[in-house]
C-alpha cells in the first residue's frame, strides 16, 4: 500500500475565505465584514461595510500611490483598525534614541573636519577650555 495517496485538488479559496483564514491564523479576534470591492486592499474587510464608504481604497479600489502614499496619513486612516499594516496610515520615519553626547575633543575634531581644515588637533588640557585650544601644541 502506498503511504501517500492522491486526492482531488482542493477548490481555490475565495478572497473572503483567504482573508478570514489570515485573520484566524494571526490569532486575531477582529470581525471580518467582507469587502465592498474585490480589488480593494485586504484590510478593508475588517472595517464595517457602512464605514468602508468613507475609506477611498475600500470604496474605489487601491489607493492613488502619490495622494495616499506611505506616511501621507489621510483622514480616512482613523477608520483603519490596524494602522501598522496600511502604509499610508503610519509614519515612514520613526524616532530613534538620541545619540550619545559627543565629548569636547570629538566636537573639536568634527569642527575641524567640517571646515575642511588641515590643522593638527592636539587635544585640550582641560575639557572646559575653548575648542580652539585643542589646535595649540601642548
Amino acid at each position: 500500500h502506498p503511504v501517500l495517496t492522491e486526492t482531488a485538488p482542493a477548490a481555490k479559496a475565495t478572497p473572503v475565505e483567504l482573508a478570514q483564514a489570515e485573520a484566524e491564523a494571526a490569532g486575531s479576534e477582529r470581525t471580518f465584514y467582507g469587502k465592498l470591492q474585490a480589488e480593494s486592499p485586504s484590510w478593508c474587510g475588517y472595517i464595517n461595510k457602512i464605514v468602508q464608504y468613507l475609506v477611498p481604497p475600500c470604496w474605489f479600489g487601491s489607493p492613488d500611490v502619490v495622494a495616499n502614499g506611505p506616511g501621507s496619513n489621510p483622514d480616512w486612516c482613523k477608520y483603519v483598525p490596524d494602522r501598522s499594516v496600511v502604509a499610508a496610515c503610519h509614519p515612514v520615519l520613526t524616532e530613534t534614541a538620541p545619540a550619545a553626547k559627543a565629548t569636547p575633543v570629538e566636537l573639536a575634531q568634527a569642527e575641524a573636519e567640517a571646515a575642511g581644515s588641515e590643522r593638527t588637533f592636539y587635544g585640550k588640557l582641560q575639557a572646559e577650555s575653548p575648542s580652539w585650544c585643542g589646535y595649540i601644541n601642548k
